[in-house]
């Protein structure tokens, strides 16, 4: 039983995910098979491009990096150039690198969003659609592969709406996600070539397309089950309500806190694009930024009010942190950003109420 009495997202389930799933369990084909075939060729229709389902975001980004081959040494056996991450990131997006390659984290812009650094010595690039906000490439980007982390940005843009330049995107369906399949990613790329060894690396390099299915190169264990495509399949169908649903309930929080009096100076939503256009952002974390964040976020707890930090920097906190200072606006970000409740299933009356503990708390 949760001591919370406003969640920060719920996951929106009915009788059509219980009916995909009971599709799957009768028809006695579980692991991979029809039902990833079929989740692929929908997310093709929604997104474009080519679609390839994985177990994770974190093994789709794996897998890309994989598959493009970046060379880790040079010939005299000392490293290459990194792979460039934010910092203000979740450590999957940084792990996902680490597996493949050498990590370097970079600081961001305003926007909270990876910010390039002027000497460009990179393998790949990396960048997140921090909060649903698309990142795009500067137009002086070295020329380098770049995977986005679009964990969060599932929604309503497609490939006609991003920067050909970007080699792949990663999209996450776990549970707190715009969509979800409990567990579960997608890989998407305009490459046919990439998408092709992606899916070949993700069940052991194995060529289910040719004569005796041979395995044809090293691999990984990275496929997503028929049970979980399925739940994704009918998720797909009902996001573009979710959608327009969640921008309305943001764009009622900017309203919202924007009144919000004077005796809470310090409160501030993190700048977000126009909810009106799908090609500028996907409504999918609302996060503001508190002075006294930990102080606020308990006394909202005391309140029954969920909230969530997303996240702190990953250069101060965790293995990859170094020492303060090396990435400054994404370490100050990662001691005020706290994420309000947000899910499609909100009613109105839970939003006053979260704005109305979110004042009492940073009054204190």
């Amino acid at each position: 039983m949760s001591k919370f009495r406003i969640l920060v997202m719920k996951p929106m389930l009915d009788a059509r995910e219980d009916e995909a799933v009971l599709r799957v369990l009768h028809s006695n084909w579980l692991i991979s098979g029809p039902e990833c075939e079929a989740f692929e060729h929908e997310f093709e229709e929604h997104v474009g491009g080519y679609a390839v389902t994985v177990s994770s975001a974190t093994a789709g980004m794996h897998l890309v990096l994989e598959a493009l081959e970046l060379p880790r040494y040079d010939y005299t056996g000392e490293p290459k150039d990194p792979i460039l991450v934010p910092a203000l990131t979740h450590i999957a997006t940084a792990d996902a690198a680490r597996m493949a390659h050498r990590v370097t984290l970079c600081d961001v812009g305003e926007d909270l969003l990876l910010k390039v650094p002027p000497l460009g010595n990179a393998a790949a690039f990396l960048p997140v659609d921090l909060y649903g906000r698309l990142w795009s490439p500067p137009a002086n980007i070295p020329k380098r592969p770049i995977i986005v982390d679009a964990a969060h940005s599932i929604g309503e843009w497609t490939l006609d709406d991003r920067d050909p330049r970007i080699t792949a995107f990663v999209f996450s369906f776990h549970a707190m996600k715009n969509m979800t399949t409990g567990e579960g990613g997608m890989v998407v790329t305009r490459d046919a070539n990439l998408a092709r060894e992606v899916r070949l690396l993700r069940e052991h390099g194995q060529d289910r397309t040719a004569p005796g299915r041979p395995f044809v190169r090293f691999g990984f264990k990275y496929n997503m089950p028929d049970i979980l495509a399925a739940i994704g399949r009918a998720q797909l169908k009902k996001l573009p309500w979710w959608m327009a649903r969640r921008r309305e309930l943001a764009n009622r929080y900017d309203d919202m806190i924007a009144n919000v009096p004077a005796e809470a100076p310090y409160i501030g939503a993190v700048p977000r694009d126009d909810h009106s256009s799908p090609r500028l952002s996907t409504p999918h974390l609302y996060v503001v930024r508190v002075k006294d964040r930990d102080g606020v976020q308990a006394r909202m707890a005391e309140q029954g009010i969920q909230t969530l930090v997303h996240y702190k920097s990953l250069s101060v906190d965790g293995p990859y942190a170094t020492e303060r200072g090396a990435c400054p606006a994404a370490e100050k970000a990662g001691d005020e950003v706290l994420t309000l409740p947000l899910w499609p299933g909100m009613i109105e009356k839970e939003q006053d109420d979260v704005v109305i503990a979110l004042e009492k708390a940073v009054r204190g």
